[in-house]
């Protein structure tokens, strides 16, 4: 096995947007967010002799990623307590009328199930296949397949039911 050779700081640099996008669209909290985002580095750093190429590493990073949201929303204080806060502006209530059907979206693409909304997530923000998606994941394409039918049968049912269909 060989170990890539690439430095923590250039690894960062390179993958920071990734993290964070795959880790705030699981928790859309900010904050909870950030937590994440420290959480895989470092355990990145624990664990960069594992790595073994830059595909390996862009892969392990996504599942870290996905993982760390897995624990997150199982954590019982997470799943008792809402501390979320409401701040209305006449800025955010402006941005919100004029995206208030991307808004919807987002919001019922945050109700989902953890591993329909990481296919979600890859599929359509990131752009990965199908295929791809089974390798980062380490599942059957099958299942991402099925997944990915099932988000947005889900998905659809819902936005019909918001919007009186």
């Amino acid at each position: 096995m060989t170990c890539i050779n690439i430095s923590c700081e250039a690894v960062i640099e390179q993958y920071a947007d990734l993290v964070y996008r795959i880790a705030i669209s699981h928790v859309t909290n900010k904050q909870d967010a950030e937590d994440i985002f420290q959480d895989v580095f470092v355990s990145l750093i624990k664990n960069i002799s594992r790595i073994e190429d830059e595909m390996h590493l862009k892969h392990w990073l996504i599942r870290a990623t996905i993982n760390r949201t897995k624990n997150y929303h199982s954590c019982f204080w997470k799943r008792h307590v809402n501390f979320n806060l409401v701040v209305n502006t006449e800025e955010t209530t402006y941005l919100q009328e004029e995206n208030s059907q991307i808004d919807e979206i987002r919001e019922q693409i945050s109700t989902l199930p953890i591993k329909l909304k990481s296919v979600v997530y890859l599929h359509y923000y990131e752009g990965y296949s199908v295929d791809e998606i089974a390798v980062i994941l380490k599942v059957p394409s099958g299942t991402v397949k099925s997944r990915l039918y099932n988000a947005r049968k889900i998905l659809k049912n819902k936005l019909r039911e918001v919007n009186g269909l």
